[in-house]
C-alpha cells in the first residue's frame, strides 16, 4: 500500500469518528522491529507491537490497521474500513453465500455518562448467569440474544426474554 492509499484510509475512517489510523506494515517478520515500518511503533513498547505481530498472524507483506478509541467508534470505523478493504482490493466474492448466526453479545454498553444501559432492549435475559451474579458484575453478562447474517445483512434477529421478577428488577437497577 502507498502512503496515499494508507492516508485515504484514514480519511475515510473519519467519517465515523475515528480520528486517525494506525499502522504496521511486515516488510522482515523475522527480523522483529526492524522488519517493520509504522509511524507509531515508537510510541509502543517492542512487546507490546510483538504482540500485535503475533495475535495478528503476520507475515511478510501484510498491513496491519489498527486504532484505539471508544469501543463503538472503534467497532464502527474498523468494521466499515475491513468492507472497504475487502472490496477495494478484491478480497469479497460476492457470488459466495454466506450466512452467519452472530451470538454471545454483551448485555450491557457504556451509556456514555459512566453506567450501563441494555444493549439489545432490557427484557433479554442473560446466558448462565443468576440475578445475584448480575447484580455483582454487570459487565461481564452475556445476551441471551442472536442474530441472523446473510452475505453482510441482517436478515433477523431475537432474544430469550426474562422470566424471572428478580432478574427483571436487576436489570432493571
Amino acid at each position: 500500500r502507498s502512503r496515499k492509499q494508507i492516508d485515504d484510509f484514514g480519511n475515510f475512517i473519519k467519517i465515523y469518528g475515528a480520528k486517525g489510523l494506525a499502522y504496521i506494515k511486515v516488510t522482515e517478520r523475522a527480523k522483529g522491529l526492524e522488519g517493520i515500518t509504522s509511524p507509531v511503533a515508537k510510541f509502543l513498547n517492542a512487546e507490546i507491537v510483538e504482540a500485535i505481530l503475533e495475535r495478528t498472524g503476520a507475515q511478510d507483506g501484510d498491513m496491519i490497521f489498527f486504532r484505539a478509541d471508544n469501543k463503538k467508534v472503534v467497532a464502527d470505523a474498523m468494521g466499515a474500513l475491513r468492507l472497504k478493504l475487502g472490496k477495494d482490493l478484491s478480497l469479497t466474492d460476492e457470488t459466495k453465500w454466506a450466512p452467519l448466526w452472530v451470538i454471545d453479545f454483551p448485555m450491557f454498553e457504556d451509556d456514555g455518562e459512566g453506567g450501563l444501559t441494555a444493549m439489545h432492549h432490557p427484557f433479554t435475559s442473560p446466558k448462565e448467569m443468576t440475578a445475584a451474579e448480575l447484580k455483582a458484575s454487570p459487565e461481564d453478562a452475556v445476551a441471551n440474544a442472536y442474530d441472523m447474517v446473510i452475505n453482510g445483512y441482517e436478515v433477523g434477529g431475537g432474544s430469550v426474554r426474562i422470566h424471572s421478577g428478580e432478574m427483571q428488577q436487576t436489570v432493571f437497577g
